[in-house]
């Protein structure tokens, strides 16, 4: 499983890093790794998590993380990042550069986007035994989408309320719909 990565502007970004200082975590249960890296402003710290031997669907785990689960949290004064996975740090300075590359805009607070094809055939692999066979075909009618099989979601703040938009594209829409009758004549009421 490749990183998953999310990002959003808390009010005290820095603020909430300081204190991931004061939180002392069971030194056999996980390691914090403060100042780890930096991509650009951001301060990236990492948090090391390892599978427990007695982990419920432990093997499952192993495979989606490796041995450890690293979690990495990027602050700036005005930003927080968060990404997990096998190679986050990486992942998440991408993102963060790719980010800022771009044209500044306003963002909305919520963004959401995920890659169905790529969840489908991991679940294929990973998945309860009973489930591989239909995430396969799943995963397999994703595949000819051409790079159209993702979801998602934006919300953004109106008077009074939330404006949340969420986009399905069309290798989605047809992986979920019945196979097409055959052409043939139509038959009117």
């Amino acid at each position: 499983m490749d990183a998953v990565s999310a990002a959003g502007e808390p009010p005290h970004g820095q603020e909430l890093a300081e204190a991931a200082r004061d939180r002392n975590a069971d030194p056999q249960a996980a390691t914090w790794n403060l100042d780890a890296a930096r991509a650009q402003d951001v301060r990236l710290h990492t948090l090391v998590i390892p599978v427990s031997k007695d982990a419920q669907d432990r093997r499952t785990l192993v495979r989606m993380f490796g041995e450890e689960v690293e979690v990495v949290v990027g602050a700036g004064e005005h930003s927080l990042y968060v990404a997990a996975g096998k190679n986050p740090v990486q992942a998440l300075k991408q993102a963060i550069q790719g980010s800022r590359s771009k044209a500044p805009r306003k963002q909305p607070p919520v963004r959401f986007s995920l890659a169905l094809g790529p969840l489908a055939r991991f679940l294929a692999e990973t998945g309860h035994q009973a489930d591989r066979s239909q995430a396969a075909r799943i995963a397999a009618l994703l595949e000819q989408s051409g790079g159209k099989d993702h979801l998602r979601m934006t919300a953004r703040p109106v008077e009074r309320g939330t404006h949340v938009r969420l986009e399905i594209e069309e290798g989605v829409l047809r992986s979920l719909s019945p196979a097409p009758a055959s052409p043939g004549p139509r038959r009117g009421l």
